[in-house]
């Protein structure tokens, strides 16, 4: 990542034009900035909390978190390095892991009432041009396509529309896939993702993704 933002900014630097800027792209990969971006801005998340110490983490479970939760580590991706922890001792074991490795992340919320179904909301030039609901696979939590998940097309609400686009404009994305959960307290922002995959949003929507994001590029020459 390091060093796709350092060639990102080399070649900004050099007049090439890109959708998103290596700052937004940045922003948006540090999950707790965007956590706390987010809330201050009033949008709704899942419960989290970054872990600074193994003391500070044995405090939370017991105040702050029911179980089962998840173990999200920042430079998680695609689904990859979310963990569904569901008692205090695997999950004290899961993080200390983690420390041992220097592997900083988060705790969080995890919404049993989705089902395993999330949604992802295509932003482009601060407008939702398509959208898709992802239901996860027989026995896990996450609707990431990559892990086998099942897309439809989604005909998103006002509010779920509202949330992604604001969530975009926060970063300074051009480009983002805003993934939401819906939740017993309404649509919950899980994350932004600044190079979001297209292929399955495409053939379910029957938008042409791709094409509008190059106009928009053209566009800006």
């Amino acid at each position: 990542q390091r060093q796709g933002h350092a060639l990102l900014v080399h070649w900004q630097a050099r007049g090439v034009i890109s959708l998103n800027g290596a700052g937004a792209i940045s922003a948006a990969r540090d999950k707790l900035h965007c956590l706390e971006l987010f809330s201050a801005h009033g949008i709704a998340s899942p419960k989290s909390a970054s872990i600074e110490t193994l003391c500070d983490a044995s405090d939370l479970l017991t105040q702050h978190f029911s179980f089962p939760l998840l173990v999200k580590q920042h430079g998680s991706t695609q689904g990859r390095g979310v963990e569904q922890v569901w008692n205090r001792a695997q999950a004290l074991q899961r993080m200390a892991e983690l420390h041992r490795l220097d592997e900083p992340f988060l705790l969080q919320e995890f919404i049993a009432e989705a089902q395993g179904a999330d949604l992802r909301l295509f932003v482009l030039n601060g407008e939702v041009i398509a959208a898709m609901k992802r239901q996860s696979v027989p026995g896990d939590f996450r609707a990431n396509i990559h892990l086998g998940g099942k897309a439809e097309i989604y005909s998103p609400q006002a509010q779920e529309i509202d949330m992604a686009v604001k969530a975009a404009g926060l970063l300074g994305l051009d480009v983002a896939g805003v993934d939401i959960i819906q939740s017993h307290r309404g649509p919950l922002l899980l994350e932004v993702n600044a190079s979001p995959g297209f292929e399955a949003l495409e053939r379910v929507s029957g938008v042409d993704v791709a094409g509008k994001m190059l106009d928009l590029l053209i566009s800006r020459k």
